[in-house]
């Protein structure tokens, strides 16, 4: 849960710092002119240009997989192939310079397939189902299936190879649950929605960074983070069999979220007037959110949180020593209490005694409270006082 929470924060972090790599990646022509470059040793980094039909289809086997690799229309071969291989997953980018058709015929693991530049026309299992590709768009090979791809001359993209076992793994350590049935993404993803945005971001620094001898995947202990940063992302921002679930636990999340946030806005101006819309309001969501995020926290109602800080005050001040002009109805009214009666009655359910008695209590020998009944005196803020 801990790693979900963190994901939007921590990718944003790694967008910004990265950021000049970032848009150095728009420019289709500074894609291909950076694979053509001779990059410095590094572990696990392959990066080729040729104009070698049979060199280009080597390479892709040993990078990706088995590759069946065809120049159309009697083009002229400049393939840029570049990858970076992590222990989890393999990112890289790949452009041919021409007009071209690749084909395989078993695929184990899962290829998202990002389109950077120009368009690609995919194929599934011998043709059926053809999706075109363009730029904020991806297509998904999964495992078991065999799969063709068009290239426009100008095509460029960028793959995740992820293997099926470790994305398993992943989504049952997101769900904190086994995971017995298949995970399953629809053969085209949308990478340019507003969700998706910060991820497709992070894929394409990371690509850009890992070429880089100084970058961040030249830091071992960096690799494991990132690494599960991009499966996260994209089990986080994307349809597949589980985004339902995964949905509800972030909503989960969220909810918790918001609810810590009212209760420190309470505890930081318990005298004020609070509605429940005007905590919903300080949030950012809407009253009835808060209140189902308040059950879903094992809280009492905003209002009803509101009113046992506010109790928990008015057990303050009637102890204090010091204030010996005190009256429980002048402490009461202070803190929004105008029917004595009900004051008192919630006071005892409440404390454990009559606000009468705290005061008696204090100005008259140590203050005693029943502890059977008495919460604690102001909980955290995002916990509620024990009962």
């Amino acid at each position: 849960m801990a790693d979900k929470i963190k994901l939007d924060r921590y990718s944003h972090l790694l967008v910004f710092v990265l950021r000049p790599h970032y848009y150095r990646l728009m420019d289709s022509r500074e894609i291909k002119a950076s694979a053509a470059g001779t990059f410095g040793p590094r572990d696990g980094l392959s990066a080729v240009r040729t104009g070698d039909v049979d060199e280009a289809r080597e390479t892709m086997e040993r990078i990706y997989l088995a590759t069946e690799l065809t120049v159309l229309r009697a083009g002229v071969l400049d393939a840029h192939l570049q990858a970076l291989e992590l222990p989890a997953l393999t990112l890289g980018r790949l452009s041919f310079g021409a007009a071209v058709r690749t084909e395989v015929r078993e695929i184990a693991d899962y290829y998202i397939n990002i389109v950077l530049a120009g368009r690609a026309v995919n194929t599934w299992d011998g043709g059926a189902g053809a999706i075109i590709t363009r730029p904020g768009f991806a297509a998904v090979f999964a495992p078991g299936s065999a799969g063709a791809i068009a290239w426009s001359r100008d095509c460029s993209q960028l793959y995740l190879k992820i293997r099926p076992g470790t994305l398993h793994r992943e989504l049952e350590m997101m769900l904190d649950r086994p995971v017995r049935s298949s995970l399953v993404f629809p053969s085209l993803l949308n990478v340019s929605t507003p969700t998706a945005f910060t991820w497709l971001a992070l894929v394409k620094v990371l690509a850009q960074d890992g070429v880089r001898p100084d970058g961040v995947f030249g830091h071992r202990l960096a690799v494991a983070n990132v690494q599960h940063l991009l499966i996260q992302g994209l089990l986080l921002t994307q349809p597949h069999t589980f985004a339902d679930e995964m949905v509800g636990r972030r909503a989960s999340s969220a909810g918790g979220k918001a609810t810590k946030q009212a209760i420190d806005f309470m505890h930081a101006q318990p005298e004020r007037a609070w509605t429940t819309g005007e905590l919903a309001g300080e949030v950012g969501v809407s009253g009835r959110t808060l209140q189902q995020a308040f059950a879903d926290s094992d809280q009492p109602s905003p209002m009803t949180y509101l009113r046992e800080l506010r109790l928990h005050r008015v057990l303050a001040e009637l102890s204090d020593e010091a204030a010996e002009s005190t009256t429980v109805a002048a402490v009461a009214r202070k803190w929004g209490f105008v029917h004595l009666g009900r004051f008192a009655q919630q006071y005892r359910e409440l404390l454990g005694e009559m606000p009468s008695q705290t005061m008696r209590s204090t100005r008259g020998r140590p203050h005693l409270i029943n502890t059977s009944t008495k919460r604690s005196a102001v909980a955290a803020p995002g916990t509620r006082p024990p009962s």
